[in-house]
């Protein structure tokens, strides 16, 4: 039993290494602040004055729209249109790793069974990101000049193939097969024990049976039955075998005596 846990764990963790292979891209965009005219500009240029500059997002703190963002792509509807369309739904949208990129930057990972489907998914979810960034800056009719705009830094044209999911589902599969591998020696011990002790109890009941045997086939010893009369002391030694006692008396004697 234990040997055939291995086999099958070993058989398991060989299927998902050759055969669960997956794939990432990723595409960086940055969020590009508008060129706002200034008064001297606006003075200049009255027209300018009469553009309609009302974008909320141009007077929030840094970072306000990347969490907008990534939360309208991380929405099920989202996730749900792109595996309509045969995409990847396993996909993250993340802001700037660190320093003052943090909320200027946003990062497009998707993970697609094949190269191609990564990289499309990816491309798809930049196009889309665009669509939600226009939406959310035009809630107050704002012109497009004054509206943030998102430019590529890094497209997402390649794809890696990611080992550690892999290696992570070899490892549940290692895991879960130790488990099963102890529970199989924990039971073949419990069933050799119950056979061993079911051996000893047949032997010892064959061992008993033997000796109760032996006792029956072994001679009894003769008995002199009860109510016997004994032997009496004049009884005739040819019937008995035995001298008797008392002897006979003398005739000459027992003239004598007469006389």
């Amino acid at each position: 039993m234990a040997l055939a846990v291995i086999i099958l764990t070993a058989a398991a963790s060989f299927y998902i290494f050759t055969s669960q292979r997956t794939f990432t891209s990723t595409a960086t965009y940055a969020l590009i602040a508008p060129k706002v005219p200034t008064d001297r500009e606006i003075e200049l240029n009255p027209s300018l004055a009469k553009i309609n500059s009302d974008n909320p997002y141009l007077r929030s703190p840094d970072g306000l729209l990347s969490q907008v963002l990534i939360t309208r792509l991380s929405t099920r509807q989202a996730a749900s249109s792109l595996q309509d369309a045969g995409l990847a739904s396993d996909y993250t949208v993340t802001p700037g790793a660190s320093g003052a990129s943090v909320g200027l930057l946003l990062q497009i990972q998707a993970t697609g069974k094949n190269p191609s489907q990564a990289i499309a998914t990816v491309d798809a979810l930049g196009k889309r990101m665009q669509s939600e960034l226009k939406d959310v800056q035009k809630v107050n009719g704002a012109d497009d000049s004054y509206l943030i705009k998102a430019e590529l830094v890094q497209p997402g044209d390649t794809a890696q193939e990611v080992y550690t999911s892999r290696l992570r589902s070899i490892v549940v599969v290692a895991v879960a097969g130790l488990i099963a591998l102890l529970a199989a020696i924990s039971i073949s011990r419990r069933v050799e024990l119950m056979i061993q002790r079911r051996r000893h109890r047949k032997a010892l009941a064959r061992a008993a049976e033997e000796e109760k045997r032996e006792r029956n086939e072994e001679p009894r010893p003769a008995q002199i039955p009860t109510g016997t009369a004994r032997l009496s002391k004049r009884q005739s030694p040819a019937r008995t075998g035995v001298v008797s006692e008392s002897p006979e008396p003398d005739e000459r004697v027992r003239v004598v005596g007469r006389r």
